[in-house]
């Protein structure tokens, strides 16, 4: 499965994640800044919203999404860090809805703690009181989220309160090599699905398969002519401070991550305000992706210290960790 990540707004402006599944149509954000660069075309794809923290430039889009999804019959599923359920309730709280008959959108609303989630159902035809409120355990080993396409996994990490790091794997993809299969004298037909999907399971070591008369070992066939591509993987660093937990945690958690989304607030030369303020340097997110081997990094939330001094950060990144590159930015596009 491909994932196509974008961030919604520039490096110096608030962080907003885009993942689209154009496979499926589908849209996951990570955190929700200020997003009225999001196209109404694709606010009505978002599925899932995961917030790392509700700080106002992280979270303050959320108004936004509602507004244009009222009549959109769908439930948005979010997930946040403690006390996020409270967060959305004074959100929906703070508008009147005595229309309630008519609105479509429902919310189902995850607050993960590192032993447990609580959850919560906000239903807009029910004026978005909360309901059906459940707590579970929570295994940090285990995904967050899993479906059939991708799952996401968090831990947690520290901006002078607990906040949520992300990463989202997607599901390898299995196609057929079509040139391999007209050398075998096969035309394209229903048992192409069948043959991927066998592949999944257990085959044992007899099994044939009938394709147009003509009978083949499902294990040789298999072999020959399904292809595995391992699914996108992307890592979604915010807001934290750099310390050996940082590194402890991020380098087993982040590794081998195709694309890595990671804030780089201060230079260096700063350092000292950036573990005041709970912030990594460009130096020290450059230092964790070479030390979780991420294919490429993608820096971003700069402070705005730096307007003007643009090249400056993203040099201090390559000093330590070459495969850097300005984040791809969403257009609104067809292509996003």
């Amino acid at each position: 499965m491909i994932l196509k990540p974008k961030l919604v707004n520039a490096e110096f402006q608030d962080p907003i994640l885009y993942v689209s599944i154009p496979q499926k149509s589908q849209v996951v954000l990570f955190d929700l800044g200020y997003c009225f660069r999001l196209k109404v075309k694709d606010i009505r794809k978002i599925s899932h919203i995961f917030i790392s923290h509700t700080h106002i430039d992280h979270f303050a889009g959320f108004d936004h999404i509602l507004r244009l999804s009222l009549d959109r019959e769908k439930v948005l599923h979010l997930y946040g860090p403690p006390g996020f359920i409270n967060n959305i309730r004074g959100k929906l709280s703070s508008y009147t809805w005595n229309l309630k008959e008519s609105i479509l959108l429902d919310f189902r609303v995850f607050e993960v703690h590192p032993d447990r989630i609580l959850s919560a159902d906000f239903k807009g035809f029910q004026g978005y009181v909360p309901e059906n409120g459940e707590e579970n355990p929570f295994d940090p080993e285990q995904p967050l989220l899993k479906t059939e396409d991708f799952q996401v996994r968090t831990v947690f990490l520290e901006h002078k309160m607990p906040i949520l790091c992300f990463r989202v794997d997607a599901a390898d993809s299995y196609n057929v090599d079509t040139a391999k299969m007209k050398e075998l004298g096969l035309s394209p037909g229903k048992w192409v699905k069948e043959l991927k999907e066998r592949t999944l399971g257990e085959i044992l070591p007899q099994e044939e398969m009938d394709i147009d008369g003509k009978v083949f070992n499902l294990s040789q066939l298999s072999r020959q002519l399904v292809v595995k591509t391992p699914g996108t993987s992307i890592g979604y660093v915010v807001d934290t401070i750099c310390n050996k937990n940082t590194h402890r945690v991020l380098k087993v958690f982040l590794q081998d991550v195709d694309h890595l989304f990671s804030e780089c607030a201060y230079l260096n030369i700063e350092r000292e305000l950036a573990e005041k303020n709970y912030h990594l340097t460009a130096r020290q997110a450059g230092t964790l992706a070479r030390n979780a081997g991420a294919k490429v990094l993608y820096p971003f939330h700069f402070s705005r210290r730096y307007e003007g001094q643009y090249d400056k950060l993203y040099e201090e990144v390559r000093d330590v960790f070459p495969y850097v590159k300005k984040p791809p930015l969403y257009s609104g596009d067809n292509s996003d």
